[in-house]
């Protein structure tokens, strides 16, 4: 069940005191609504039953304030819990006395809820003494294959989530589900998270493989030569033409998408994925639309070629984690950066 959308956004006028701001958060002003100053049953509930308050006051809970107060200070938290969250998953409740005394903000609360109701994830965090809002954004990042104890519990936040989900990720696309399963296999043993990170970027290095053939798409034509960059570079009104040196080693293979509008497309070597989009842009180096970013995306990627972060990027964001020498990590969007757009977000 997806709580996220029904985030209350009504605020209902009050007047909390400072220890309230302090200890409710965002949440503040719904609780004295329901709890006037000075607060007096909300602050002598114990930190569980304020979070259960918390997450039923984020959805909304329409009740009389002196019905809401009344439930949520006098009735079992199981029972609260069926009444204003529907049949939340198993686990959940318990967790909410696992997170801590500060509130966390709604769109925190109902992450962890969702994560309850994923078997995987509710395996894992049944099995963490101590809930942290960084444990739960990391464990929602990573594929559901990785939601297991033995491997959750050394992804401490969410570049290392990103990393390891990029990893798993590739291998399932690259090589199949048989070694990314195999590879998930292997990660459990893992004793630390730097050994963690380091098997998996042994797994993610590029094994030794012929050229693969270049891609193809029935809307997109090869620039097979010199004369054919030059054609295009006069046509695009660009410097197509200054590959040929690339493209003769095979590093860089040159494609004209069709569109509409018509685009110039560089798609590199990738020592793991084969072929990666480096770069698209329109006549006169102009930038795509978000339509026809998408379109174009779409394209490239049924032509087989990688839309996304390199290989060599990922394999060096897990060196990283794992303290081993490790090359230089792109901080932009690789996906923006290919249409060429360069500022953040």
């Amino acid at each position: 069940m997806r709580l996220m959308a029904r985030l209350a956004h009504e605020v209902r006028p009050a007047q909390p005191t400072p220890t309230l701001r302090y200890l409710a958060g965002e949440h503040a002003e719904r609780v004295a609504h329901v709890w006037a100053a000075p607060h007096g049953a909300y602050l002598e509930m114990p930190a569980q039953r304020r979070h259960l308050a918390h997450v039923v006051l984020a959805l909304g809970a329409r009740e009389d304030a002196r019905k809401l107060a009344t439930a949520l200070t006098g009735e079992r938290a199981d029972v609260v819990a069926r009444r204003y969250l529907g049949d939340p998953p198993v686990g959940f409740v318990k967790a909410l006395g696992r997170i801590g005394e500060a509130a966390w903000d709604g769109v925190d609360y109902l992450r962890l809820y969702e994560l309850f109701a994923d078997e995987g994830a509710a395996s894992v965090l049944m099995q963490t003494p101590a809930i942290t809002v960084a444990v739960v954004k990391a464990l929602d990042d990573v594929p559901a294959a990785l939601r297991v104890h033995a491997i959750a519990r050394h992804v401490a936040g969410t570049e290392a989530a990103r990393a390891l989900g990029d990893a798993w990720t590739a291998i399932h696309t690259v090589r199949g589900p048989g070694v990314a399963d195999a590879a998930v296999a292997r990660w459990v043993r893992a004793t630390g998270p730097e050994r963690l990170f380091a098997m998996a970027a042994q797994d993610v290095a590029p094994l030794r493989f012929d050229p693969a053939p270049f891609p193809v798409h029935p809307d997109m034509r090869r620039l097979g030569g010199t004369t054919a960059l030059e054609d295009a570079g006069r046509r695009f009104r660009n410097c197509l033409a200054t590959y040929a040196d690339r493209a003769a080693l095979g590093t860089v293979a040159l494609y004209e998408w069709a569109g509409p509008p018509p685009a110039a497309l560089a798609f590199a070597r990738d020592g793991f994925f084969g072929w990666r989009l480096e770069e698209a842009r329109g006549v006169g180096n102009a930038l795509l639309g978000p339509e026809e970013r998408e379109a174009t995306i779409l394209a490239v990627r049924q032509a087989g070629v990688r839309v996304g972060r390199s290989g060599a990027d990922i394999q060096a964001a897990l060196r990283k984690l794992a303290g081993l020498d490790h090359d230089w990590i792109n901080p932009n969007d690789p996906v923006r950066n290919a249409f060429g757009i360069y500022e953040e977000g």
